[in-house]
């Protein structure tokens, strides 16, 4: 809840951000979201934005 008052983020939003933090992802693939931004060590990504290509590669990369 305090990502909600904070940072701005709806609630189902806030609810899968903290998951995907918990959780230890680095990023979260969302087209709802500000691409780009970082919030506790999670990347927001949009997969449709100019440029999501490279950025998905050096994520998905072993």
């Amino acid at each position: 809840m305090d990502a909600v008052g904070e940072h701005r983020l709806s609630f189902w939003d806030a609810m899968l951000w903290a998951t995907a933090r918990q959780g230890g992802c680095s990023a979260i693939l969302s087209e709802d979201m500000q691409d780009g931004r970082r919030l506790g060590g999670v990347e927001f990504v949009n997969p449709f934005a100019t440029g999501a290509s490279t950025r998905l590669e050096s994520l998905l990369a072993p």
